[in-house]
């Protein structure tokens, strides 16, 4: 089963691709986009939690929960993390659904 994820823009209420949700999150993170790697891995953490199904919330407390231990350059990129997520799920509906098939 396949775990799907969309996102429509709040304010325009239009579904943007990816590489554009991940151009809007560079600029809000003041970097710029890299042609291979979302921005601080964020589509491996932050997409892939969501289009699992979990809460904002959720993912909030995974990212945060062990935070005090761990190296000083580790913890800024999981708050950085939580940064990316608190932009995504402000600025887009997420949408999620599965999907389920076979490969030919």
């Amino acid at each position: 089963m396949a775990h799907n994820i969309q996102f429509n823009n709040t304010e325009t209420n239009k579904l943007e691709n990816i590489n554009d949700v991940d151009a809007a999150v560079c600029a809000h993170m003041g970097v710029a986009c890299d042609p291979v790697t979302w921005c601080e891995n964020w589509w491996n953490t932050v997409a892939l939690g969501l289009a699992m199904g979990h809460t904002p919330d959720a993912i909030r407390g995974f990212l945060t929960e062990d935070i005090a231990r761990e190296e000083p350059e580790q913890a800024a990129h999981l708050l950085r993390l939580v940064t990316i997520l608190n932009f995504v799920t402000m600025t887009y509906d997420v949408i999620t659904f599965r999907t389920m098939g076979f490969a030919v």
